[in-house]
């Protein structure tokens, strides 16, 4: 990047500080004059100046973002997912915005059906292994089907392994590992960007909260999720 910018971490704040611009503005992509606000920002607060357009150029190429009709986005959704929550992680480390940050996390846990918070959170917890914030989790998790007995994987399966036979056979196509990978990666961005919610909008699945009253579909979107994030404590 810039000569300005010659060390990692600094890089790699300056790019988490274009993501959580764009994570609170509910927007998907930045234009160069956005990007240089953000540049002014970073520098008014950790007196570093930032080359937008060197810094653009060396995003572009490293292909963590990529330009569309004259406005830069991340290439990747999990790109955004994780600077977002780098934003985030190194926050809580900031006296002067920590209960605020923290008050954005329970919020965003609380609304775990909405794609985007669920990705973001798992980073979060990846990076900051935040004992108040997996403590919410797990408040949370205690809440989903309350009502209804646990499965004691025995007399409740039943009908499962009625349905097992013999195991199946797994045979690998020979491919280039690289572009298995590249495939994949797209494939995930794909479903990424589909989400979960269906014929909900965006706007609705932000505001959902788990509650008794909601559909299966969904209470089950919101423990599979929750046992994900979990499963990355």
């Amino acid at each position: 990047m810039s000569r300005g910018l010659t060390d990692l971490d600094t890089k790699l704040t300056f790019i988490a500080n274009l993501a959580y611009y764009l994570f609170e503005t509910e927007r998907t992509s930045l234009t160069i004059d956005e990007v240089r606000e953000v540049a002014q920002k970073y520098y008014d607060f950790y007196s570093i100046r930032v080359d937008a357009n060197s810094v653009l150029r060396d995003l572009e190429t490293a292909r963590v973002l990529c330009r569309i009709e004259g406005n830069y986005r991340f290439t990747y959704p999990y790109y955004y997912y994780y600077f977002v929550a780098k934003y985030l992680s190194d926050s809580l480390r900031d006296p002067t915005a920590q209960e605020s940050v923290r008050t954005r996390l329970r919020d965003m846990a609380d609304r775990l059906f909405f794609e985007e918070y669920s990705n973001i959170l798992m980073f979060v917890i990846y990076l900051s292994r935040d004992v108040e914030l997996i403590s919410h989790l797990l408040a949370n998790a205690k809440l989903i089907y309350a009502s209804q007995n646990p499965c004691d994987f025995a007399n409740d399966i039943d009908f499962i392994n009625t349905l097992y036979k013999n195991p199946p056979k797994l045979i690998l196509p020979p491919s280039d590992i690289n572009a298995h990978r590249e495939k994949k990666r797209r494939e995930m961005d794909e479903i990424s960007e589909e989400g979960d919610e269906g014929e909900i909008d965006e706007n609705e699945a932000q505001k959902i909260k788990y509650d008794e009253q909601l559909s299966d579909l969904i209470k089950v979107n919101i423990a599979f999720k929750t046992l994900r994030l979990l499963g990355k404590c």
